[in-house]
């Protein structure tokens, strides 16, 4: 039983530190202006963090496709920089 603890904890160990804590993810359905939504469509997504006087302090881009129910998912975590 003391062995089936030790791997347990060894697991959520290696799980727990294989994850970039410095990333944050966004996803969403993306959706044209009459409200369809855009499947299998190669987008480039800009996300930008702005000060409190609207000064970017941090951008990075994305070229992605959405699927098939026009969801797309990103990682902002500072791979993609255009401006830190």
């Amino acid at each position: 039983m003391r062995a089936i603890y030790t791997i347990i904890f060894l697991v959520g160990v290696i799980i727990g530190f294989g994850q970039n804590t410095n990333a944050f993810n966004f996803q969403s359905n993306l959706f044209d202006d009459n409200g369809v939504l855009v499947t299998l469509t190669p987008i480039s997504l800009e996300a930008s963090i702005l000060d409190a006087s609207g000064q970017v302090q941090y951008q990075e881009k994305h070229d992605l496709r959405t699927q098939s129910n026009g969801y797309f998912s990103i990682d902002i975590d500072c791979l993609n920089v255009i401006q830190n």
